[in-house]
């Protein structure tokens, strides 16, 4: 509640949120999260799924396979 009355009348900084933020272990995206049905992807997983997008169908569907038996592995 005290950091809706300090906001209400004034917009912080960036550094500001960011050190907030790290207070509470959360990234900047997460402290903007309205839904809480959103996942956060790292750089790696943003990559993989790029690259999946540029797949064509035949190409996709290998992939999903091979995640699959990846996955049944574990």
């Amino acid at each position: 509640m005290i950091l809706l009355k300090t906001f209400k009348k004034t917009c912080p900084k960036v550094e500001t949120l960011q050190k907030i933020c790290e207070a509470f272990n959360i990234s900047l995206s997460d402290f903007f999260l309205e839904n809480e049905n959103t996942i956060s992807l790292n750089k790696e997983e943003l990559k993989l799924i790029k690259n999946f997008g540029i797949l064509n169908l035949k190409e996709k569907e290998a992939a999903k396979s091979l995640i699959y038996i990846l996955k049944k592995k574990e």
